[in-house]
């Protein structure tokens, strides 16, 4: 094995190399008449094959070989484990990991939300419903408050507690989840109560407290003005359906609701 080591050294130095079909014809020739060739140049730049005695001897792998080898290994592991752990757990339980809840407490509407999703959702939902307010749509976003504004419109969704506190849910409040119905542009885990007009300078639309199953202990409070205020619109039946559908928007957003949006025309009322 010694040899045909030393013999493989010799011919990768060979220059010009030897013919290849040549040299495999040759090993082939001496191997199928027992024997095992070694094959190179002599000092003539002749090529020389002697052969030499069969001897049963245990191959040594090459370094080449144990490098593939550790690296295949590492690459099972490397797919292996995650689809082993994966296995172990149920779909459900990793995508409950893999989605962060919004946490009134420690998390800011307008790190959760961008300007840009806030047009998109405003847009979504005024399709959906077949409204046309004029929201602005230059939305920023007030860091005391996290309330969202633009040129002619307003969106804010939170604890009603602070509401109360900031004096904006003035309107008397029942909060018995008994008092608390669906509607058709709400997922069916979330309730509202307490529906009322709103109006803010030259706009008006709507405001309500909502309850969502998973977070019984605290009820949000949503409230949203774009239109110019006239008091021709009823609220049930032109604000609510509005903002009943952004609301529905943030709350997939805040992952407070993970089930599909309910789809248009069905009825959740009660």
């Amino acid at each position: 094995m010694r040899q045909l080591e030393d013999a493989l050294d010799l011919l990768a130095g060979q220059d010009p190399p030897i013919d290849t079909t040549e040299m495999i014809d040759s090993i082939e020739q001496h191997l199928s008449q027992g024997g095992v060739p070694v094959v190179a140049w002599n000092g003539s730049r002749t090529m020389q094959i002697q052969e030499k005695p069969r001897q049963i001897t245990q191959r040594r792998l090459s370094k080449s070989v144990w490098v593939f080898a550790a690296a295949l290994a590492a690459a099972v592991m490397a797919i292996g484990i995650p689809l082993w752990l994966l296995g172990r757990s149920s779909v459900q339980d990793v995508a409950s990991t893999s989605a962060e809840v919004f946490d009134f407490s420690q998390d800011s509407m307008c790190d959760w939300f961008t300007a840009e999703e806030m047009n998109q959702i405003v847009v979504a939902a005024q399709q959906l419903v077949g409204t046309t307010m004029d929201f602005g749509y230059e939305w920023e976003c007030q860091p005391e408050s996290g309330r969202w504004t633009a040129s002619t419109s307003e969106v804010w969704l939170g604890p009603l507690s602070v509401a109360q506190a900031m004096s904006w849910a003035a309107q008397p409040h029942t909060t018995a989840p008994d008092d608390f119905v669906g509607h058709e542009r709400l997922d069916e885990s979330v309730t509202y109560g307490n529906l009322h007009g709103s109006t803010m300078w030259m706009m008006e639309g709507m405001n309500t407290d909502l309850r969502i199953e998973g977070h019984e202990n605290e009820v949000l409070w949503f409230w949203v003005v774009a239109d110019p205020r006239d008091s021709t619109h009823p609220v049930d039946t032109y604000y609510a359906p509005l903002g009943f559908a952004l609301a529905d928007a943030m709350l997939r957003d805040m992952n407070w609701v993970d089930e599909a949006p309910p789809e248009s025309g069905s009825d959740q009322t009660s």
